[in-house]
């Protein structure tokens, strides 16, 4: 990947082990949450290469994890950080495999990269080459986005009729527009879902990320894809709905004092009150 002078300079950050030296990607190493470490603080630790090998052990650390190593003069082994690099990558790969067969025993409902199980109303994204696998509740998920982009090849719209998709807002999951706003395309280019979540990240599910004419039969098969993910997720959001109208009910249940009725039917019985009376009081028991 060629990077230009400008763009480097950009990327260079002050070295958050030393706080001194400043370094980027390529003459240091990203560290686990997005900082970095420049080529001087890792000399200290016992590494002196900069090829990828040596540079993926870093992100495994943090800042203050490589502070109080280089603090007690401590070495980090090459060879014995791949082999944890390795038994890590081989636990979370057996990890990730007993959760989505959990998710296939409850014959999760798929679309994409995204399995939906609706008996633990969970939500499984795959891992892409750029995002890595992520499992998260149905109530987590707010809102979505469906997209259709496109355009017309030739003056005479020989293609199909532009695909559409309702956009949920909110939790509540009221349509307010549509994905294409009615157009007809020759052909589509880019098809996908934004996924929004509770704490203000998303996911984006790609379904179409090539030029396809609207007549092909790859694209109708992608395209049935991309409604699947959207009856999923109008699923979702519904669960969801149901969910928070079962906790209201919940709040507003006031439970019948069978006592009181009990009492009351025996001043009936005894001629201390009146029909009209024990009807006007059961009401106010029952809350009616």
């Amino acid at each position: 990947m060629s990077v230009k002078a400008g763009e480097l300079e950009e990327l260079t950050m002050l070295c958050s082990v030393c706080e001194s030296n400043k370094a980027n990607e390529f003459t240091g190493a990203l560290l686990k949450n997005g900082d970095i470490i420049c080529y001087s603080c890792i000399k200290k630790l016992g590494l002196s290469a900069l090829n990828y090998s040596y540079k993926k052990i870093f992100r495994n650390y943090t800042a203050e994890d490589l502070k109080k190593l280089i603090q007690n003069n401590a070495k980090l082994n090459y060879k014995n950080e791949l082999s944890k690099l390795s038994f890590r990558k081989k636990e979370q790969k057996s990890n990730y495999l007993n959760t989505k067969q959990v998710f296939l025993d409850h014959k999760s409902r798929i679309s994409e990269k995204m399995h939906a199980d609706f008996v633990d109303k969970k939500v499984l994204f795959e891992k892409s080459l750029t995002t890595p696998s992520l499992i998260i509740n149905f109530d987590d998920v707010i809102s979505y986005t469906p997209t259709v982009y496109g355009h017309s090849v030739s003056k005479h719209h020989r293609g199909a009729r532009g695909i559409t998709g309702g956009l949920i807002a909110g939790p509540i999951g009221a349509i307010v527009g549509a994905s294409t706003g009615g157009k007809d395309y020759d052909a589509i280019n880019d098809v996908h879902i934004t996924i929004n979540f509770k704490d203000g990240s998303s996911r984006v599910l790609k379904y179409v990320t090539t030029e396809y004419k609207s007549d092909s039969l790859i694209l109708k098969s992608l395209i049935k894809d991309y409604h699947d993910g959207i009856s999923i997720l109008d699923a979702i959001i519904a669960e969801n709905n149901q969910s928070v109208i079962n906790v209201a009910d919940t709040l507003n249940y006031q439970p019948i004092n069978t006592d009181e009725l009990a009492k009351l039917k025996n001043l009936l019985d005894d001629g201390i009150i009146t029909q009209e009376e024990f009807e006007t009081k059961k009401k106010q028991i029952l809350g009616i």
